[in-house]
């Protein structure tokens, strides 16, 4: 993954996140925030907070087809600099 490359500090806190997140059986945010609390939805976008809350993964959701789709890894200041709509169209 060349977004944990760019942030190798993370790479231990995205593999974490993906073994619980290639688990799940979701069907809305509710569902999403049992497993990570933290979660935020931005229209058709989840951002995540992994990694002590040093980073930001969005992914793009489609809770009817059960589809995640993985687009970004951000810091905090990344993060601010985008629109996350625009990641998730």
């Amino acid at each position: 993954m060349r977004a944990a490359e760019r942030h190798p500090n993370a790479i231990g806190s995205v593999e974490r996140w993906f073994h619980l997140a290639s688990g799940a059986h979701c069907r809305h945010l509710f569902d999403v925030r049992a497993l990570f609390p933290g979660t935020d939805q931005v229209g058709t976008a989840l951002v995540f907070n992994i990694g002590g809350n040093n980073y930001r993964l969005i992914c793009c959701v489609d809770f009817e087809r059960h589809w995640l789709f993985f687009r970004a890894l951000l810091t905090h200041a990344e993060y601010e600099r985008i629109n996350v709509r625009t990641l998730c169209p």
